[in-house]
């Protein structure tokens, strides 16, 4: 038997095996790519396999449905029987959980590589999307690629192919007999579906979360349950998600189930007009009306946007993937669901735990969700010590806390620690993905900076402390340091935006000045505390250490990028933090709008900031009725709040318009002047926070922002003109009286 035949016939055994079983396998093929191919073309001439799809950058005669890995999301929902990924176009960590996610039970993921040594001993090709340029990437380290490696030699039930060597058969059997796919609806469906509808017929103010795996048929709940309210009481419904494709298969069960139940046109448009599709940020700023919110993947949503809609909607069905790259229901469970007992504590929750496309323990499932660490758990640590070590460290002669930087060869070797650290970036990071792992273990730019709690007295292994008592994590990128005058040209005028230099490119985009490039700033790109231990000054803490290193390295600022939220906001500042942006587009998917802090260490950095800081003050207010209009207000105050330092030429308060003004006396049209610089003055003083919330909502929305007149009633709870005008002048009032 040649070596063709005899990998052909194992190929075919394998797949056998996942068709008896209702399964999903792999096998590895590696060697050169001609020879890869051939075997692939050799096995779909032989092979009965109706749906094939290959996901390469690279068309392929013989294959003709074929989809490049960054593309693959927009085949969300579709199935095949066989799966080949062309691992010589480079493995996208995000595509390749994607790509499970396409294989149906009974289905075979064929996984071509190049030869194996020589595979995990450089970057590939996809490594360029973390870098700014070729010379970044040929610098980075290759611990993924050998992670990557590692688990599929050690897994059972993958069998590797290899060019030129005789191929070792294993043991393999089938855990379960069943070629036929699973009967639907599951009982778990059923009774996610009569749970719906339970929110929607009974009490209000009592959301339903719906938590499943990938391939638990949860969207297909929500669409099926959708049709059925439509049909039973004529309801509109709104879904909303990070993406609009995020919900096609809910759409399409609901609309299978109306086109089923309708023959006239009318109705069936009718209908699928009640259910529709609203975006997070138009979401959020209009509140449209509807009888019941479906937020889908809510785990991949801020909380903050998440308790704005919980807030408004009376009926929300909440629901998201436990162990997903949209995001992870561990993360949404300690961010989200705190906040749901406190203003909603008759909430409900539900699992959808039978897998609809496979049969249950599939092995596909399992060694995906172990390589790219989707089901790692944080480790819980022992209340007595999370007592002591919450002691300042002077009295804590038990237990202390340390914070270290690890290398990225120190975290490849221990799999325990990089567990945790994902742990702890699931749960404090909404867009935590399968591409951090990477980023993590092979970027050269990376530092890892961990606080960790020591062990008792009688366990001095400091490896053993790291791997079971992570309590905070800061990813660190080290930007800058680019002299070229060209490229400051070309960013100026956007003509480049590189890769691995965000913070230094927004900054002299935003500017105009060339010195932000060649500074040399540690972004942090992510920071994380254990649950347990957070409000104890741990992320604080890691912060002062990261000062102290960036000093120690003659590094000129440390700076940071987020999703703005209060607390985010008030967390920088209370670290001396300095507002540096603010972009003017809120994010589709997170709904939030992204800004940029930073904290200067050389003098030239501090100079670099007054200078940029005076500028951004002013542009931020000639901002507010513009770009920042609809800004919520509490995040209006607080950035004012967080720029108080800067010393700016402040107008001469015209007291008697503002008092005539207050009393009636003076139309607001000819007063709104005096009003604009008087809040712009006292919003940046602690007298600001004296004033009623409701106040400072109404100066700030109708005084600074310009927000349309029915736009301001409707979010301020106000009746009409008259009521409008008689709040805006004892807001005024109040604020003068602040100073009496």
């Amino acid at each position: 038997m040649t070596p063709m035949s005899q990998a052909l016939r194992n190929i075919k055994a394998i797949h056998t095996l996942a068709k008896q079983a209702f399964h999903r396998r792999m096998v590895v093929i590696s060697g050169s790519h001609l020879w890869c191919m051939r075997l692939i073309e050799n096995y779909l001439s032989d092979d009965d396999c109706k749906t094939a799809l290959l996901v390469s950058d690279q068309k392929h005669i013989s294959i003709k449905n074929t989809q490049a890995p960054n593309k693959l999301s927009f085949l969300l929902g579709s199935e095949y029987e066989l799966l080949i990924w062309d691992g010589f176009s480079g493995i996208n960590p995000d595509a390749f959980g994607i790509a499970s996610g396409l294989l149906k039970g009974g289905g075979l993921f064929i996984l071509i590589l190049p030869e194996l040594e020589a595979f995990q001993s450089s970057p590939d090709p996809d490594y360029i999307r973390m870098c700014s340029n070729e010379d970044s990437m040929r610098r980075s380290h290759t611990f993924f690629l050998q992670r990557l490696v590692n688990h599929l030699k050690s897994a059972n039930g993958i069998i590797i192919l290899e060019e030129g060597k005789t191929f070792k058969e294993r043991d393999y059997h089938v855990t379960c007999k069943s070629n036929s796919p699973i009967q639907l609806p599951t009982s778990d469906q059923l009774n996610a579906i009569e749970a719906i509808k339970k929110v929607s017929y009974g009490h209000r103010h009592r959301p339903l979360v719906i938590k499943a795996n990938r391939g638990r048929g949860k969207s297909s709940v929500l669409g099926i349950a959708a049709a059925q309210i439509y049909l039973e009481s004529k309801q509109t419904m709104i879904i909303t998600a990070p993406s609009r494709k995020t919900c096609d298969a809910a759409f399409k069960h609901y609309k299978n189930e109306i086109e089923e139940y309708f023959s006239r046109q009318d109705d069936i448009e009718d209908a699928l007009n009640a259910f529709q599709f609203v975006a997070l940020d138009l979401l959020v700023n209009e509140l449209p009306p509807c009888h019941l919110l479906f937020i889908d993947e809510a785990a991949a949503i801020p909380s903050s946007i998440l308790t704005i809609l919980l807030e408004h909607y009376a009926r929300i069905i909440y629901a998201t993937t436990i162990h997903g790259y949209e995001g992870n229901g561990q993360g949404f469970a300690i961010r989200f669901q705190k906040k749901l007992s406190e203003i909603r504590p008759q909430w409900r929750s539900l699992a959808l735990s039978t897998p609809i496309r496979w049969q249950k323990h599939d092995p596909l499932e399992w060694w995906f969700f172990k390589f790219l660490l989707l089901d790692a758990e944080l480790a819980e640590i022992d209340d007595t010590k999370i007592q002591k070590a919450c002691l300042p460290l002077k009295t804590n002669s038990a237990l202390q806390t340390h914070t270290t930087l690890i290398t990225q060869e120190f975290l490849f070797n221990n799999e325990a620690l990089l567990q945790q650290i994902i742990s702890l970036l699931v749960i404090a990071h909404y867009q935590t993905s399968p591409s951090d792992i990477r980023l993590i273990l092979d970027h050269h730019k990376v530092r890892i900076l961990v606080t960790y709690l020591l062990g008792d007295s009688n366990i001095e292994d400091e490896q053993y402390s790291l791997s079971n008592s992570v309590l905070g994590v800061c990813l660190i990128m080290e930007e800058g340091e680019i002299e070229s005058e060209a490229s400051a040209d070309d960013i100026i005028s956007g003509k480049r935006r590189p890769r691995g230099q965000l913070f230094p490119q927004a900054l002299c985009a935003h500017s105009a000045k060339p010195e932000f490039l060649k500074q040399t700033t540690y972004r942090v790109m992510r920071i994380a505390v254990h649950p347990q231990f957070q409000q104890n000054g741990i992320g604080s803490g890691l912060l002062n250490n990261l000062y102290a290193f960036a000093k120690l390295n003659h590094i000129d600022s440390i700076s940071t990028s987020y999703g703005l939220s209060s607390e985010l906001l008030s967390f920088w500042h209370k670290n001396e933090f300095n507002t540096v942006k603010l972009g003017s587009k809120v994010d589709g998917s997170s709904g939030l709008q992204s800004i940029m802090m930073m904290r200067s260490i050389s003098n030239s950095a501090l100079q670099l900031l007054k200078e940029h800081s005076e500028e951004y003050l002013t542009d931020f207010i000639f901002q507010l009725n513009r770009a920042h209009q609809k800004l919520a207000v509490e995040l209006v105050s607080a950035i004012f709040q967080s720029l108080s330092h800067i010393e700016m030429q402040r107008p001469a308060i015209d007291r008697i318009k503002l008092e005539a003004f207050a009393n009636s006396l003076r139309p607001y049209e000819e007063s709104d002047l005096a009003i604009f610089e008087y809040v712009i003055s006292k919003i940046m003083t602690r007298t600001w926070d004296e004033l009623d919330s409701e106040f400072q909502n109404l100066l700030v929305m109708k005084v600074l922002q310009n927000r349309d007149y029915p736009l301001c009633l409707k979010h301020l709870n106000l009746t009409g003109k008259k009521h409008f005008d008689k709040a805006l002048r004892m807001a005024v009032k109040a604020l003068l009286d602040t100073e009496a």
